[in-house]
């Protein structure tokens, strides 16, 4: 028989990231690098040691995976699908407040950027709209043409 119980599966994950510190350290992590968890302490603002606890438990949730390189080991996003969860999260979370959005995301990552495994940014913006108007691509995004 199958214990698995997708109901309790999802508390578990919506419990991980419900910590703004373990929510942060995930938003550094978007970018598809591997930090240190010396360099998410710092960037988190958080000791060392409280960085540790919450990067256990953001690997148990399997939201990031460790990666050893020598003495070093480096956190990074678990997966494609952790990020896009995330980025839904975002969007959602951001639906009434788009302006925000732009007003908190640094100038240098609004002209050109790459999220995990795709392209953002001013730029990004740009080339979509050019596709969409020399029919190169729907609106339907599940194809292209020409």
């Amino acid at each position: 028989m199958n214990d698995f119980n997708l109901e309790e599966s999802v508390a578990t994950i919506a419990a991980v990231l419900a910590d703004r510190t373990r929510t942060r350290m995930l938003f550094l992590m978007m970018d598809g690098r591997a930090y240190t968890a010396t360099e998410l302490s710092a960037a988190s603002d958080v000791a060392p040691s409280t960085a540790s606890v919450h990067l256990n438990r953001l690997a148990e949730g399997k939201l990031v995976i460790c990666v050893k390189q020598g003495r070093h080991r480096y956190f990074k996003i678990h997966s494609k699908e952790v990020a896009a969860l995330l980025e839904s999260m975002m969007h959602f979370a951001n639906r009434n407040h788009r302006d925000i959005a732009i007003i908190s995301t640094p100038k240098s990552l609004r002209f050109f950027r790459t999220c995990y495994d795709h392209m953002a940014g001013e730029i990004a913006v740009k080339i979509h709209n050019s596709l969409l108007t020399n029919h190169w691509m729907t609106r339907d995004y599940r194809s292209c043409i020409k």
